[in-house]
């Protein structure tokens, strides 16, 4: 959803960022008798050198450069994170079974020349994560026996947590007591908490706390991602599937562009699992039928007046009006009626950098004099009910694919 200057910006920023070191390294001409060296040493593993030099000799100069290009991406495991045409992505990894690694003897571990790292299972596996070509100094090693895993410069503060993670996976047999059984409802909110790890959700968005870093860099919250703070208790699950597979506009305020991804199937689904889960909530309800008591509309229609609901969510009120918040005409749809009672009586208590007002302070106290006997469950009951009434019985249109407009112009609804 860029625009055409916005693309071209991005693309001019990030051609900018360069590795001057890098950019200014020569690099020797292939060195062909090293090439046909190690295709030699390929070809003899399970044949004979006399029949590994006929096989070579049948080549051309390209074939030989491609076939050691292809073996070198299987040595070093490239097709493991990048998808390369000619590699399963179901072909095994390169690196050793981690599963049981924090059972592994300490004498099964390499500690090659390195005098300095003392022999315990945590010392080496930092010292590994720290430099994996450390254990070939000093070692007589022909160039297919070196250490093959790369070195990813982790720090110090990455290292502690992952040497953690890998003493932890043990075989030793963990009595039943000892061990966290997941419920029903935990194992489902298990399956929805990798897919939203894998699409990195909580990198925009404040999940129940966690998160939502991108959201944090913005001059006003309010113009990041929302912070789904029990987003299952908030949100339809119908409404919820519709607005995962069809991006569609809410809050005015939010800068960020939710992108649309490209779920594989069921995925949407452990999404909403999850949130239905974690929150304790069922995911179809039925909406209250709205019947009004005598006098009460008429008192949720003055509640609506004084507290000057359409000064932010002008939305479907005030043609041409300029939004401060949701279209409340799709909270029917939308939202569940419950969180609207809740949001009403304390909206920072759920959502801390909201610019919606507290109209009934700490939920107790009247918020408008006279109405309803003062009694503040009733007069947020009758702004539900209000609500729902005026209600669309749709959603809202998704954006389209000419939508792009920096100031994210809504669609016509």
């Amino acid at each position: 959803r860029l625009s055409e200057t916005e693309a071209n910006d991005i693309a001019a920023y990030l051609l900018s960022l360069k590795n001057e070191t890098f950019e200014d390294l020569e690099f020797a001409e292939l060195d062909k008798e090293v090439r046909d060296g190690l295709l030699i040493d390929y070809f003899s593993a399970f044949d004979s050198k006399e029949v590994a030099n006929k096989k070579l000799s049948a080549m051309s100069d390209r074939e030989r450069t491609m076939e050691l290009g292809e073996r070198s991406i299987g040595k070093y495991g490239c097709y493991s994170c990048h998808s390369i045409d000619g590699f399963s992505p179901t072909r095994p990894g390169i690196g050793p079974e981690l599963s049981a690694v924090g059972s592994k003897p300490v004498h099964q571990f390499g500690f090659g020349q390195q005098k300095d790292i003392k022999h315990t299972r945590d010392a080496w596996i930092t010292a590994h994560l720290q430099n994996p070509k450390r254990w070939d100094i000093g070692v007589p090693k022909k160039f297919k026996d070196l250490n093959l895993m790369p070195n990813f410069y982790f720090t110090d503060e990455t290292i502690e947590p992952i040497v953690t993670f890998l003493l932890g996976n043990v075989d030793d047999e963990v009595p039943l007591a000892g061990q966290k059984l997941l419920s029903a409802s935990e194992k489902v909110a298990e399956m929805g908490k990798k897919v939203v790890h894998k699409y990195n959700c909580s990198g925009c968005h404040k999940i129940d706390g966690r998160g939502g870093k991108l959201t944090d860099l913005m001059d006003s919250k309010e113009e990041g991602a929302p912070y789904l703070v029990k987003q299952g208790e908030r949100v339809q699950s119908d409404w919820f599937y519709h607005f995962l597979n069809n991006v569609m506009p809410i809050r005015p305020t939010v800068k960020l562009r939710m992108p649309s991804f490209n779920y594989q199937e069921g995925e949407v689904n452990k999404i909403i699992n999850y949130f239905a889960a974690e929150a304790g909530t069922k995911h179809f309800i039925d909406l209250p039928k709205v019947t009004w008591e005598e006098g009460e509309r008429e008192a949720a229609q003055r509640l609506w007046d004084e507290l000057a609901c359409t000064s932010c969510h002008a939305g479907g009120f005030e043609e041409d009006a300029e939004w401060l918040a949701p279209n409340l005409h799709f909270a029917k749809k939308r939202l569940r009626p419950e969180w609207i009672l809740k949001w009403l009586k304390n909206p920072t208590a759920i959502m801390p950098y909201t610019s919606m007002p507290a109209f009934w302070e700490e939920g107790e106290t009247s918020a408008v004099e006279g109405v309803l006997d003062d009694d503040p469950v009733r007069q947020r009951k009758a702004l539900l009910k209000l609500i729902l009434e005026f209600g669309y019985e749709r959603t809202a249109v998704p954006f389209s694919a000419g939508n792009t407009s920096p100031d994210m112009k809504f669609p016509e609804y």
